[in-house]
């Protein structure tokens, strides 16, 4: 290519972002609003799905034992537990 065509090439593909669509206008506190909603949808779904644990023992073999204070869930309530709430948002 010869000098010309680079520079006409550079200047051409420079100035595409100019044509670029305008970003759409945000409000601060809706955004601000969202990210705090699913935050704490997220924070709810991880204490939801840790296992509540008594402290540990220790036997005297040396054993250390750890009893769930709550059962797993069955193949019922873990189906139930998947499907999303009415009005919710699916993230």
């Amino acid at each position: 290519m010869t000098r010309a065509s680079v520079l006409l090439l550079t200047l051409l593909l420079g100035g595409a972002p100019a044509f670029a669509e305008p970003p759409a206008p945000v409000n601060p506190p809706d955004i601000m609003r969202e990210g705090a909603r699913r935050i704490l949808e997220g924070i709810r779904r991880l204490v939801e799905q840790m296992p509540m644990f008594e402290p540990p023992r220790v036997t005297p073999e040396g054993d250390i034992i750890l009893k769930r204070l709550r059962p797993p869930p069955t193949e019922g309530e873990e189906a139930k537990s998947r499907e999303p709430e009415p009005g919710g948002v699916d993230l």
